[in-house]
């Protein structure tokens, strides 16, 4: 079936959207070829998992994911050829948002934590991730998803096994972190990690609220 050229236009805008949202350098390549990629399916899905795959900022994946092409203005369906725009956006949008929520899984499940709660909120979100993308899939989709979701989450909460643990402490006043780091640890080596917990700004000191710290 032939393609009305306003439709395959249309098409390669939403290719660039996409390399916009994926951002450079990795979309190099899908912007540069969207014209010739929106009349070849499979070409585009290769670029499209290539440009993703690239990507290492779980920032970029998660609203790759969450809401892929979000920001662009809806297709006005008012004849066949609008209504196979729409459904053209809609199965690029969601192939993207696949692929954002699998690399995801990949990123945050590689990467190192400073401490356990950290390293759970990682879990968490690729849990949420991958469960948009699982709800509604086809059968062989889904499973695969779940499979990926078990993989990813038992590798962050192995990790996680192994990481301090953190609490809330109480200074009482405006304190020397060498001071605190005896108070808590029984040792003056934790107190740049008091410090770096606290966010202190004078250096050497800790202000009298509430900070979070690692558990004795």
């Amino acid at each position: 079936m032939t393609v009305p050229s306003f439709v395959g236009a249309a098409a390669a805008d939403d290719i660039r959207a996409a390399a916009e949202e994926i951002g450079l350098p990795a979309a190099t390549d899908l912007a540069a070829k969207a014209a010739s990629l929106a009349y070849d399916a499979r070409s585009l899905a290769d670029a499209l998992q290539a440009a993703v795959g690239a990507v290492a900022d779980p920032a970029v994946l998660e609203s790759l994911a969450a809401a892929p092409l979000a920001g662009l203005r809806p297709v006005p369906q008012t004849t066949a050829n609008r209504r196979r725009q729409a459904r053209n956006r809609a199965a690029l949008a969601d192939y993207l948002g696949g692929l954002a929520s699998v690399r995801l899984a990949e990123v945050l499940s590689a990467a190192t934590w400073p401490d356990r709660p950290q390293a759970l909120d990682a879990r968490n979100r690729v849990v949420d991730a991958l469960d948009v993308r699982a709800a509604g899939a086809p059968a062989l989709v889904y499973a695969a998803l779940r499979t990926l979701a078990t993989v990813a989450t038992d590798r962050i909460a192995a990790t996680a096994g192994e990481l301090p643990e953190i609490i809330e402490a109480e200074p009482g006043g405006v304190l020397p972190t060498l001071v605190l780091a005896w108070r808590w640890y029984a040792s003056t080596d934790r107190a740049d990690g008091i410090a770096r917990h606290a966010g202190a700004v004078r250096p050497g000191f800790v202000p009298a609220d509430p900070i979070r710290i690692e558990a004795p």
